[in-house]
């Protein structure tokens, strides 16, 4: 009578390792796609958290605020009646994207408006890779919407 056959042959072996390194490949690229589109994503949190709060700022101080961005940099300005108060700094690998060099998001007192005739302003965030969010800062009444 044989013995039974005890442990895995090499080619079964071979196999398991080969299918486990796809998965793994596979794990990890996704992964990586996860935390850019993760700092994209906060990135742009941060840009809304500071636009909405120099409209609030413009109204319970009565002074004037603004936000001043710049074409493919990762930082931008947050300044009260014309003075930098704050330098914000994005997430690695997060840019504000083309605005036309250098835009200012500027909100009046005493009611947080922003100027007489102001338009619409788009301003994109730019994530590594492809990924692009957008926010909206909308007329006159300055209002901040993100538009993905």
């Amino acid at each position: 009578m044989k013995k039974p056959k005890q442990g895995y042959s090499l080619v079964e072996i071979i196999v398991v390792l080969a299918v486990a390194a796809i998965l793994l490949s596979v794990g990890t690229v996704a992964l990586l796609g996860y935390q850019r589109n993760l700092a994209m994503r906060q990135g742009i949190s941060v840009v809304v958290a500071d636009l909405t709060r120099a409209r609030s700022q413009a109204r319970k101080t009565s002074q004037d605020w603004q936000v001043v961005l710049t074409s493919n940099q990762n930082t931008y300005q947050i300044q009260r009646a014309g003075v930098t108060v704050q330098t914000v700094t994005l997430p690695a690998g997060v840019r504000i994207g083309n605005v036309g060099g250098s835009k200012t998001v500027q909100y009046t007192a005493p009611y947080g408006l922003r100027p007489q005739g102001s338009s619409s302003l788009e301003v994109p965030v730019v994530g590594t890779g492809s990924r692009q969010g957008k926010i909206n800062v909308v007329g006159i009444t300055g209002k901040v919407v993100v538009v993905e």
